[in-house]
């Protein structure tokens, strides 16, 4: 949306034979620049694989063109992305009108997956132990993954079980379990990376 003017004039126009008034009006419009805004859509952060969607609030503008800063882009007006890798990346929205192109960037940290993977030490091949083996536990996910274990027995009786190091907790990378009666187990390993 424009501003729009009239204009108008007079003129005096001077002859030979004499004078001559003469008048008319010029019609015109001043449009506002382009102005480039995605508001908040650009989030702090987003796990890898995570589609996002980024709200265009522009105004005075015609056209858009949006760089993910992954070399992927899109010409939409609202468009949905997503980032397969972890890191962060710079969103450009480049806001185009009549008078001007105007462009804004934002970051967006991509997290990456988290992986709560671990492997086991001392148990045979049918996963069985005896009483008072020492079993270790290694988490084998990412750097970015906050842990969290949980021993539970399969059968519902209270646990009987005890760490052989005292400095290990739930949330270290490697736990060795001394198990103190007959049953069956559940390891669990939680993650996160927030």
């Amino acid at each position: 949306m424009g501003i729009s003017f009239a204009v108008a004039f007079r003129g005096i126009l001077a002859c030979d034979a004499g004078f001559s008034c003469a008048s008319g009006t010029y019609d015109f419009s001043l449009r506002p620049p382009a102005k480039a805004d995605f508001g908040t859509s650009i989030i702090d952060a987003v796990c890898a694989g995570d589609p996002v969607s980024f709200s265009n609030v522009s105004c005075n503008a015609d056209s858009y063109s949006w760089s993910f800063g992954d070399g992927e882009a899109s010409d939409e007006e609202n468009p949905d992305h997503t980032n397969d890798d972890h890191g962060t990346y710079v969103v450009t929205l480049t806001a185009t009108g009549f008078c001007n192109s105007e462009e804004l960037t934002g970051n967006i940290n991509v997290e990456a997956p988290i992986m709560p993977e671990f492997s086991s030490t001392n148990l045979n091949d049918d996963n069985e132990a005896c009483i008072n083996d020492e079993i270790t536990f290694t988490q084998q996910g990412n750097d970015n993954t906050l842990l969290s274990w949980n021993v539970l027995p399969a059968n519902g009786n209270p646990i009987q079980w005890e760490f052989t190091d005292p400095s290990m907790n739930a949330h270290s990378d490697i736990i060795t379990i001394r198990f103190l009666q007959a049953g069956n187990f559940r390891v669990e390993l939680t993650g996160s990376n927030a």
